[in-house]
């Protein structure tokens, strides 16, 4: 009882919410979702609160001119300040459930103020090698800034992580049909957090 539950209170201690669906004041956002029809595709998502998960589902589709995949993208949307990442080591995405395209054809995006715009991003692949079930933990150190998709010279994101303005997911490349149950994003430190899982 009480080990477990003093277990459970340093796991919670050293996760930081950044954008939670449980109705906690300080992580709750709004969310917007980016398609390619916006560079003339036809790839469709939509996003809805559905209990305690954020549910994004929709389908990457070839765009017919450049004859490849197009994407679908989900971010925050709104201006309320993130806490403070620099003492954090990861980004963490917790998941209920998810179907469709995996794990590997998504990407965690991240915006910073002064640094990104609406064209640009930092984005890190969800890979195998940081991904488990319904669980994905991406080192900050992996992320690198993009344009349009296109790699972008800047500062690195680890020098800017008590300036982000901006979380979010995304998916491109690969037609196919996704959906993905959010439960949060959260940043960690690998040195207080415990394994997941284990492959």
């Amino acid at each position: 009882g009480f080990v477990q539950m003093f277990a459970w209170m340093s796991l919670a201690v050293a996760q930081v919410p950044l954008a939670t669906f449980d109705g906690a004041q300080a992580s709750t956002r709004k969310w917007i979702t980016v398609n390619d029809p916006v560079m003339g595709g036809a790839s469709i998502s939509k996003f809805e609160q559905q209990g305690t998960v954020g549910v994004w589902a929709g389908e990457v589709k070839v765009v017919p001119f450049l004859h490849s995949p197009g994407f679908c993208t989900l971010r925050t949307t709104d201006t309320k300040a993130f806490p403070d990442c620099s003492r954090t080591e990861y980004l963490a995405l917790t998941l209920k459930d998810a179907s469709g395209l995996p794990a590997s054809d998504f990407t965690l995006q991240v915006g910073v103020h002064g640094v990104t715009d609406d064209g640009s991003m930092y984005q890190a692949r969800c890979s195998t090698q940081y991904c488990c079930s319904n669980y994905c933990r991406v080192p900050w150190s992996t992320f690198s800034l993009t344009w349009r998709g296109q790699p972008r010279h800047g500062p690195p994101l680890t020098a800017n992580l008590n300036k982000l303005s901006q979380v979010g997911l995304g998916t491109s490349g690969t037609a196919g049909k996704f959906s993905r149950s959010i439960v949060s994003f959260t940043a960690g430190n690998s040195s207080v957090s415990s394994e997941r899982c284990i492959q």
